[in-house]
């Protein structure tokens, strides 16, 4: 707005110049208009008459008039004319520093209009690819959900099975000798915590898949306990004596009404 205020001054007085020398051009033409008409209406009447009489007073003041006019108006038009020339070359010289001006400001906002293209470009293409790993990470939480289900469901049906097993002392030996028995505990020990660390200010209800595998876990443990065999072996094994810590870290952090099953 500013730089189309100074273009608009500059055109104004540069109109006035034009202005001021076409007024002065027209009263120098009608000067000299004038003049020749007095020089022929004296030349007709000189024509006319054989004798002109006048004043030799006023003839030399005529005179001198005339010879001052013609010399102090060229000074007159040739100091208007510089004047008006020098302005006018100013006014360009300052016209084209603000077309360069606004040239440069022009160019230096199209390279700030195609870096916003670009990077409006890009924050769109960043948006597409979080809503496509949104999708993804949704998809495999729920994929995790369905995972999570089927191995709460598996382990609640086999230990479920197990724990019935274990209710005989013969089978316990069986399972104490088995290849994996510190594998077992130690899952068991595990998976005590990590559930009493999930659940341990919101409990889960008692008709869960996930409940009843830990209830099934915990009733094999305690099935094993009950025997002499299986007291001695979990006194006496590293792993045992884990999921026995782990037992009474259990049986005094969880809540007593919700978590009354497992503490039996």
């Amino acid at each position: 707005m500013q730089e189309n205020s100074e273009d608009n001054s500059y055109g104004h007085m540069i109109k006035q110049s034009k202005k001021f020398l076409i007024e002065v051009k027209q009263n120098y033409t009608s000067l000299v208009q004038e003049w020749n008409l007095l020089n022929k209406e004296i030349g007709e009447k000189l024509k006319s008459k054989n004798i002109w009489t006048v004043d030799k007073e006023d003839l030399s003041q005529l005179a001198a008039e005339i010879a001052q006019l013609k010399e102090n108006l060229p000074k007159v038009l040739n100091k208007n004319v510089l004047t008006a020339a020098s302005k006018i070359n100013l006014i360009e010289e300052e016209l084209q520093l603000s077309k360069k001006l606004a040239e440069s400001k022009q160019l230096e906002a199209s390279q700030w209009k195609a870096r916003c293209e670009v990077a409006t470009a890009d924050c769109q293409k960043e948006k597409e690819e979080n809503i496509k790993l949104k999708c993804e990470v949704q998809e495999l939480t729920q994929q995790l959900s369905q995972q999570s289900d089927y191995c709460s469901s598996l382990g609640s049906a086999c230990c479920t099975l197990l724990w019935r097993v274990s209710k005989n002392e013969e089978s316990i030996q069986s399972i104490l000798v088995g290849s994996k028995i510190d594998e077992f505990l130690c899952l068991v020990s595990n998976t005590l915590e990590s559930y009493l660390s999930a659940y341990k200010e919101e409990w889960p209800q008692d008709t869960s898949e996930e409940q009843s595998f830990i209830l099934a876990l915990c009733g094999i443990i305690t099935n094993i306990a009950a025997s002499a065999l299986g007291r001695d072996f979990l006194v006496t094994n590293q792993y045992g004596r884990q999921l026995i810590d782990t037992y009474l870290k259990v049986l005094s952090e969880a809540p007593n009404g919700k978590a009354a099953k497992l503490k039996k």
